[in-house]
Formats: structure tokens, C-alpha cells, sequence
């Protein structure tokens, strides 16, 4: 694999630093072929870069080895009716051999370990056993089987997670939390259910989800750049638009933009700061747009630091308010 690929792929796990985070912004402002291959790229990694995970089952070798051992048998019988009896026999007992298999792997199936992952005061990280890879935001909890079994891959969660799901057309995922629940077919997603707050959310990022309320009857079907918010007091489901990744940035601190606009940009920093900009008219129409990440940083005035190293402007703070000028 070469340099720039390695790069990228850093980005894309979100293990870039600052400078190589210059770097991709400037490969990506030499030329519109380069911002199109680069975002391809990213889609690609996020919704075609696995394939179904798949595992042979206690049941399916058991049973694989009994058909062996009844076709040696039946390859080396004779023609006596002693033999014919014994085959008879010898099917009978396999057949009693596979149910007894099936139902010690049911009912292990069925105590499928589960286990409890607390982040505490830090993101913490997890591959489950499908290949989907789990973010779990500080004081958040998810509960989930050591194993999927087949038809079930359900989880638990409480707090807010970033899931990026692995593609199982047959075989849905779930998220159930306490007032409300997401199918899932393989995508990526943001789940705040936190229990300080008077709403739960889920914000798509790719793919499609369908989210169902615990308190009123009926789904909705999300699309990429949609946020159902779901009021806990009322029970009431409804949905935003809006820029979905901004809600799933604490999970690798990485701001990212395509073809944005100066309005776009200030709005999006408002948000994740909570600040307050004003800004001139020169710099609010300012004639360019930004494609590129920024690293999100405690403080807002490094983030500014690099967003300059784009577009032309000055700043000075003002207590929670920032102006911007020329």
C-alpha cells in the first residue's frame, strides 16, 4: 500500500494528527477529480468494504460428520439383509443423534453469553462479533451477546453510541433502549439516548434505518442527513435535516466538510462549540467553498488556526461571541 492510501486510510479509522490532516486538505484542494475520488473513497469504506461474516455452527459440523460416517458405512456394506438392517438402524440413530445436537445447540444458543461494556469517562471502542464496529460515548453502557446467533443480532444500549453496522441483508440489526428502537441493514449511525436529556435521537449518516417508538404505535424510515428525535414527555417522533455527522464528531474528533460555504462552515462550529460569530458580509460571501476535515480541539482558536490555512480571514474573541473579519 503506498503512502497517500495509507493516509487516507488513517483518516478514514480516524487516527489522523494534525498535520496529516493538512495534508489530505490540500490534496483535496488541487483539484474537483481529487475531491470526488476522495469522498468515492470514503463511501466505499463505509458501505462496501465488508462482506456478510459468516461461521460454521456446532450443529452444521456435527451433522456433516454423522453424513460421513453413514456414507462409509453404506459404501462398504454388502448385500445381506443384516446390512440392510443396520443401515436402517444406523439412520435412525443418526436421526436421533442430529435432534439431540440441535437441541443442546438451541438451548446453548440460548444462553448465549452477554456482556456489559461501560465506557466511564472516556470513548471507548468495540468490533462485535459480525464485524460491526461499536463507539461508546463517555457514561454509556451497551449490553451484548458474546455470539450472534442466526436471525439475532440484537443489542443494548444506554447513553449514546456511533455504530458502523456490517451489511446483512437477512439478518437485521437492532438496538433497543428504553424508549425507543433502530433496524438496521447496514449502515452508519449516531444513537443518543441519554438519560439526562428530555429526547432521544438518531441521526443517519449512510444507509437506511428504521426507528420505532416504544410509546406510540408506527416507524419512521430514515434517510442520509435525517434525525428522528424522539420527545420522552409526549412520545412524539419526528424529523429534522440537517448535517447528521456533525452529531457523531465526538467519536473522532474529526469535523468534516464537501463544497461548503462559509454560512455552513460558522453554523457547524456554532453548534459543536456553542459560540456565537459575527462576521462581516465580505467573509460571510466569501466566494469559495471548502472542501477538507478539521480536527475538533478544546479550543475553538485552534480549530480557527486551521481553517485559515483555507480561507482568508481574521478573528478576535470577545467572551462566547467571535468576530471574524478581513
Amino acid at each position: 500500500m503506498d503512502t497517500q492510501k495509507k493516509l487516507f486510510l488513517k483518516y478514514l479509522q480516524g487516527d489522523c494528527e494534525e498535520h496529516e490532516l493538512q495534508e489530505i486538505n490540500k490534496w483535496l484542494a488541487e483539484s474537483e477529480q481529487n475531491r470526488e475520488e476522495f469522498f468515492a473513497m470514503e463511501l466505499a469504506f463505509h458501505s462496501g468494504r465488508r462482506k456478510k461474516f459468516t461461521d460454521s455452527t456446532f450443529l452444521e459440523i456435527k451433522r456433516r460428520e454423522l453424513d460421513r460416517k453413514i456414507k462409509l458405512y453404506e459404501a462398504g456394506r454388502k448385500r445381506k439383509a443384516a446390512w440392510v438392517t443396520f443401515s436402517r438402524y444406523a439412520a435412525a440413530i443418526a436421526l436421533l443423534l442430529v435432534m439431540g445436537i440441535g437441541g443442546y445447540f438451541y438451548i446453548n444458543s440460548n444462553r448465549n453469553t452477554f456482556i456489559l461494556l461501560e465506557a466511564g469517562n472516556e470513548v471507548r471502542s468495540i468490533t462485535l462479533s459480525d464485524g460491526t464496529r461499536v463507539w461508546l460515548n463517555k457514561n454509556s453502557q451497551l449490553k451484548y451477546p458474546e455470539t450472534f446467533t442466526s436471525k439475532n443480532r440484537k443489542v443494548i444500549l444506554s447513553g449514546e453510541a456511533y455504530f458502523d453496522v456490517v451489511s446483512d441483508k437477512g439478518n437485521p440489526f437492532m438496538v433497543d433502549t428504553d424508549n425507543l428502537s433502530v433496524i438496521v441493514y447496514g449502515t452508519t449511525f449516531n444513537l443518543d439516548c441519554s438519560s439526562e436529556s428530555s429526547c432521544s435521537s438518531v441521526s443517519l449518516i449512510e444507509g437506511e434505518v428504521k426507528v420505532k417508538s416504544r410509546c406510540v404505535p408506527g416507524d419512521i424510515v430514515l434517510t442520509p442527513g435525517q434525525k428522528a428525535k424522539l420527545n420522552k414527555t409526549s412520545g412524539k417522533l419526528y424529523v429534522l435535516k440537517k448535517n447528521t455527522r456533525l452529531d457523531a464528531v465526538w467519536h473522532n474528533k474529526l469535523i468534516p466538510f464537501e463544497h461548503a460555504g462559509m454560512p455552513e462552515i460558522l453554523a457547524s462550529l456554532e453548534e459543536l462549540y456553542q459560540v456565537k460569530f459575527d462576521v462581516s458580509d465580505s467573509i460571510m460571501n466569501y466566494p469559495c467553498t471548502y472542501t477538507g476535515v478539521l480536527k475538533r480541539h478544546t479550543d475553538i482558536e485552534v480549530t480557527l488556526n486551521s481553517l485559515q490555512n483555507s480561507i482568508p480571514f481574521k478573528y478576535k474573541v470577545e467572551g462566547e461571541r467571535i468576530c471574524l473579519f478581513e
